[in-house]
């Protein structure tokens, strides 16, 4: 070995080559131990006709009102956003009240669809 593939320790004296990384085998459960139950895919809707300057935050607390929302993006541009929901209870939910003809989802004064992504 040269010189420069060992690597210098506390007061510049040089140590060979560190070990290998250990890696840990698969975690056993205890007996009677419960297993978690995977979480379920949350569901992701695309909501159309969003007004201008309409904020992250606005849009999100809006649609909150059908479940909790995991994630909310807004493309300003062409005036649309995505909302995931984590559950996809939630996601119908909104998605059955943008269709609601007497209602209906409004932000801003502006009526907004919601379609499935």
């Amino acid at each position: 070995m040269n010189r420069r593939s060992r690597r210098r320790g506390k007061r510049g004296r040089t140590s060979p080559d560190p070990p290998a990384k250990r890696r840990r085998g698969p975690l056993e459960s205890m007996p009677g131990e419960l297993e978690a139950a995977p979480a379920p895919a949350p569901s992701v809707v695309m909501v159309a006709g969003l007004p201008p300057g309409c904020g992250v935050i606005e849009l999100k607390s809006r649609l909150e009102a059908y479940g909790p929302v995991a994630r909310t993006r807004i493309d300003a541009a062409a005036a649309t956003g995505h909302v995931t929901f984590r559950s996809a209870a939630a996601a119908t939910a909104a998605i059955a009240a943008s269709l609601d003809p007497e209602c209906g989802i409004t932000i801003g004064s502006k009526k907004v669809k919601i379609y499935v992504c």
